[in-house]
């Protein structure tokens, strides 16, 4: 709930409201202060709750931006949550995010400072502490691929490897977690001449996942896999596809060149219409979490007015 200042501040207003009203209602009706306990324990917990769920779905709703290759907004919102991230744990998650999309767009310098930072401020805790240090490594091995730094790569691929089987991680994570340590084997595989296997791996992953970011790293190796084979025709639709439903990321820039590369006039699907900037919380939505803290305020101060004046 930290990373959003909208379901904090309401899920305060109710807790605080609902506490100090509740709490002189029942002892002007004369509660047992047990019973005004358990109301008040019974009341924080559904509420905060309902206002974790809401926050859960506001993240996924970010993450979806990134597998949708819509990496302007997802870079815009994770840049704007950073910003304002004052503990540690949100900080670094913030981070992550924000890391992995300058690592999509091709700004490596920035992924590179921000990646440096996180590994400064260390991992420590709790198993989701150990999840986000599992990312931090999984965006690094990217880094260092990326830039060309195999042996690096194959260094931070091997402490991956070890913590997904040292039960360190959530078990609930472990299937995601499972999937990139293969991907970034098999592409590590590939720098160093040994294709063995990685066809059938990237067919069944293009085939498995729905995210369009997975599917098109997919069929970019599949691409440069089918260029190694010399089945130039299935290369390029494979560089194509990554073309058409890459947007903004790397594989998109990364195809172009090489279906070029193939002496191929690259066809760029034409611009879409641009998406408006990406809302975290829409404005019905700002408008029903002040609504709602409202209502619950006017009510607890009702009741409290109540019971002063004598209405009880």
């Amino acid at each position: 709930m930290d990373l959003f200042k909208e379901t904090k501040a309401a899920c305060y207003v109710n807790l605080i409201s609902v506490a100090f009203c509740g709490t002189l209602i029942g002892l002007h009706l004369s509660l047992r202060m047990l019973h005004i306990v358990v109301f008040i324990a019974i009341w924080s917990a559904a509420n905060l709750v309902v206002f974790s769920v809401i926050a859960s779905r506001k993240t996924h709703k970010i993450a979806a931006l990134h597998e949708d290759c819509d990496i302007e907004n997802f870079l815009a919102i994770c840049g704007q949550l950073y910003k304002r991230r004052t503990s540690k744990q949100s900080k670094t998650l913030a981070s992550l995010n924000l890391s992995s999309a300058y690592l999509m767009i091709g700004d490596n310098s920035a992924a590179g400072r921000l990646l440096h930072d996180i590994g400064a401020r260390g991992f420590s805790g709790h198993l989701t502490v150990a999840a986000y240090e599992f990312v931090y490594h999984n965006n690094c091995f990217m880094y260092y691929y990326i830039t060309g730094d195999i042996p690096q790569a194959a260094r931070v691929l091997g402490y991956m490897e070890y913590m997904l089987q040292n039960g360190k991680l959530p078990k609930v994570s472990a299937n995601t977690f499972q999937d990139f340590c293969l991907r970034a084997r098999y592409a590590l595989n590939i720098e160093n001449g040994n294709y063995d296997g990685a066809e059938q791996f990237f067919v069944e992953a293009f085939e498995k996942n729905k995210g369009a970011m997975s599917k098109v790293n997919s069929k970019y190796t599949l691409g440069k896999i089918y260029l190694h084979q010399g089945r130039l025709a299935e290369a390029e639709r494979a560089f194509e596809y990554a073309v058409e439903f890459g947007g903004s990321s790397i594989y998109r820039a990364r195809a172009t060149e090489r279906l070029e590369a193939l002496g191929k006039t690259v066809c760029v699907p034409p611009e879409k219409r641009p998406r408006p900037p990406f809302k975290v919380f829409s404005t019905a939505e700002s408008a029903a979490f002040i609504a709602s803290c409202s209502l619950v305020v006017a009510a607890s101060l009702l009741a409290t007015v109540s019971v002063f004046a004598g209405f009880w």
